[in-house]
């Protein structure tokens, strides 16, 4: 079986936080998924990831995941 990376389809982003939409498909056919992240600078000053979010960082992430839904809505 080869294992091949996709890029999302979608990606919205509001500073340091962003959802992806990746597109995915089974025998019931096409669905989408959410992942949310956020970048920041590390202890050696190097870019990292995390899905770890603050209070503040919930209100941006709440708009994002609803521009991301209405997207999947849409299509």
């Amino acid at each position: 079986m080869e294992f091949r990376m996709n890029a999302p389809v979608k990606k919205f982003r509001n500073g340091a936080i962003s959802v992806d939409i990746w597109q995915n498909e089974n025998e019931k056919g096409k669905f989408y998924s959410f992942s949310m992240q956020k970048v920041y600078k590390n202890d050696k000053d190097e870019w990292a990831t995390t899905n770890n979010f603050t209070p503040v960082d919930g209100l941006k992430l709440a708009h994002l995941l609803t521009l991301a839904n209405d997207w999947v809505v849409q299509q």
